[in-house]
């Protein structure tokens, strides 16, 4: 009898499991999404930022050394946050949470870069920028998927910092695979490859559209 109370104890666990899984899953969705709306703020000081350097109107700014200064009040917020949640967080949940905050900053990320205007000198400090923010996104766990969830951000960033546009065929290629050009393995279609071109102050339009892609 003790046997089969044993088992049947544990039928009823394992039926429960997928829901246990469930829930476990929007708690830790609800204290992603509570996190990324804290640290929203410092990251929406990039829409303040110039990539416009060394172009007309934008006063002359040269590139640093440094990353732009809202990559360091993110940073800091980010530390702030994550170490008030290691404490009371299993090892696995800081992961997840990790991983879902850097999937929310890369979104908010592309949104604003698309909102803006580049120079190629400009490109150069926002791939500086993002390289910075996964880092340090990557670094707050032990196991993140920083630098996939800023893959398309990344590849963008490639696409600002080439010479001309015609260089676009030295990197990108519709084929997934390996044997794309440059090694990567393209998140952005055509159209989105164009419409990050687009955003090079300097690049024409006219051969943007000629590109064969």
């Amino acid at each position: 009898e003790a046997l089969a109370d044993a088992r049947e104890a544990r039928a009823e666990l394992e039926g429960a499991r997928p829901a246990l899984k469930a829930a476990h899953a929007q708690a830790v969705g609800q204290l992603c999404a509570s996190l990324a709306q804290r640290l929203r703020p410092k990251l929406d000081l990039i829409g303040g930022t110039p990539y416009d350097l060394g172009g007309e109107g934008s006063g002359g700014e040269a590139l640093g050394d440094a990353p732009s200064p809202f990559v360091g009040a993110f940073c800091e917020a980010l530390d702030a946050q994550m170490g008030a949640l290691r404490p009371v967080l299993s090892e696995g949940n800081v992961d997840a949470v990790a991983a879902g905050v850097a999937r929310a900053c890369a979104e908010r990320v592309e949104g604003a870069l698309m909102q803006k205007r580049f120079t190629q000198l400009g490109a150069l400090q926002l791939d500086r920028d993002v390289r910075a923010l996964v880092a340090h996104l990557a670094s707050a766990s032990a196991n993140s998927l920083a630098r996939p969830a800023f893959a398309r951000v990344s590849q963008a960033c490639v696409l600002l910092c080439l010479s001309s546009e015609a260089e676009v065929h030295d990197y990108w290629a519709p084929a997934q695979g390996e044997g794309a050009p440059g090694g990567i393995r393209w998140k952005l279609s055509a159209a989105q490859v164009r419409r990050v071109l687009a955003l090079r102050a300097d690049f024409r339009q006219e051969a943007i559209d000629a590109l064969r892609l």
